[in-house]
């Protein structure tokens, strides 16, 4: 009995990943492509086209520079295609994958209705949505900030 609750409780955080994959890669060419999106790809592209390695990464609106690992994190994927959608889809990839450490970090700390609360609203909240889809460093924050919850 305890192994069906648990396959279809599985069953259940598949789909909810597979709804969350829906909504944040779902029309990925709508969200915004400005000024910092578009000096992170140029730059990214540059790594593996002219072999530029940067030592900081894009300024910020506050005048710092971020680290430069988004760019390098970026490079693999405009060494196959210049279209930005393409590591776009991959942020909602990471972002709908990050359902499962929050559905964990919930069950660790509260059990069940804790796990299942915090993981659907990770899923299609809407600030959850919109910072798991653009081309910035920033939306890493939200899979490795629930890595860290449930590694916590």
């Amino acid at each position: 009995m305890d192994t069906t609750r648990g396959n279809r409780e599985w069953l259940y955080l598949a789909a909810l990943v597979a709804l969350a994959f829906a909504l944040r890669a779902g029309q990925v060419d709508l969200v915004y492509f400005n000024i910092d999106e578009s000096i992170a790809a140029s730059v990214a592209s540059q790594v593996y086209a002219i072999s530029y390695y940067p030592l900081t990464g894009i300024e910020t609106s506050f005048g710092f520079h971020n680290p430069p690992l988004f760019l390098y994190l970026l490079a693999p994927f405009f060494t196959f295609t210049a279209d930005p959608r393409v590591p776009m889809t991959f942020f909602a990839l990471l972002g709908a994958l990050a359902v499962l450490p929050v559905w964990k970090a919930g069950d660790l700390l509260a059990g069940k209705r804790c796990a299942w609360a915090s993981a659907i609203i990770f899923a299609v909240g809407a600030n959850a949505v919109e910072h798991s889809r653009r081309l910035w460093g920033h939306d890493l924050i939200l899979p490795c900030a629930a890595l860290v919850m449930w590694g916590a």
